[in-house]
């Protein structure tokens, strides 16, 4: 399975509770697109980057999920992710 290297995304919903608690509210097929965003990275530091940018998006909008503005928050984030 594409997650099972998705090992410290877990540990990350720790460190950001409210954050965490925007993405599980999400429906099943929309946390899975967005962990399937996560892991397409080869590195970690990528991923983790992915990570941080999509819940940092996530707590902006309040939970309302736009991939179109997700991507543009990508092309614009300082990580280039």
């Amino acid at each position: 399975m594409v997650f099972l290297h998705l090992i410290f995304f877990k540990e990350f919903c720790e460190q950001d509770p409210e954050g965490s608690n925007l993405f599980h509210k999400l429906t099943m097929g929309t946390q899975r697109s967005l962990l399937y965003i996560i892991s397409k990275p080869k590195s970690e530091n990528k991923q983790l980057e992915k990570c941080w940018v999509i819940f940092d998006y996530l707590k902006s909008v309040n939970g309302k999920l736009d991939f179109k503005e997700l991507m543009a928050v990508f092309k614009n984030s300082r990580f280039k992710a």
